[in-house]
C-alpha cells in the first residue's frame, strides 16, 4: 500500500480511530484494473524499516470476492501444473 505512505498524519490518525472508510484498489495483477472495495484502517505499525497497515473490508460486494476468488483458483491451478511431473 504505497500510496499510504504519502498520507499525512492527521488523516492517518483519523482512520486510525476507524470511524472513516478509505477506498481501496487491489490490483491482482499488473494487467489488470484494480478492484474496488472500502475499508477501515484497523491496525498500523510504522517503524524506520518499513510501513504496515490492517484493514477490514466493508461494503464488500459479490463481484470483489469472485474477482478475488477466481485469482486464487487460477493462480492455485498454476502452481499444480508446474508441479506436476
Amino acid at each position: 500500500l504505497n500510496n499510504l505512505d504519502g498520507l499525512n498524519d492527521k488523516i492517518l490518525k483519523e482512520l486510525e480511530t476507524g470511524k472513516k472508510k478509505i477506498k481501496l484498489g487491489i490490483f491482482l495483477t499488473s494487467e489488470n484494473p484494480p478492484i474496488i472495495t472500502f475499508a477501515r484502517l484497523i491496525w498500523s505499525n510504522t517503524s524506520d524499516h518499513e510501513r504496515r497497515y490492517g484493514f477490514i473490508f466493508i461494503d464488500v460486494k459479490d463481484e470483489f470476492f469472485n474477482e478475488v476468488r477466481n485469482y486464487v483458483e487460477n493462480e492455485l491451478l498454476k502452481d499444480q501444473n508446474q508441479n506436476s511431473p
